[in-house]
């Protein structure tokens, strides 16, 4: 017995909490970067990088449904591949 699949309803609160998420983790990560004494500019880019992720994955699975899932674990392995080098 497998686990449920997820219906379009569990992937309409994920996007609902992925934008609800994305302005705290702005702050979040603006926060850490000047605690650790990095130039504003940088404390902007990180905070608004962190804010185009969440709200580049809520539209992703908007947009996408059941197949996002496939998507997001192509995107986490290019990923590992660019910051390897």
């Amino acid at each position: 017995m497998g686990e449920p699949h997820p219906t379009p309803v569990d992937y309409a609160k994920l996007v609902r909490t992925l934008i609800w998420i994305s302005p705290f983790g702005g702050l979040l990560a603006f926060g850490l970067a000047a605690v650790q004494g990095a130039d504003i500019w940088l404390c902007l880019l990180l905070a608004g990088i962190m804010v185009v992720g969440c709200l580049a994955a809520a539209l992703l699975f908007h947009v996408r449904g059941a197949a996002a899932e496939s998507d997001a674990k192509w995107i986490v392995a290019l990923l590992r591949l660019f910051s390897r080098r």
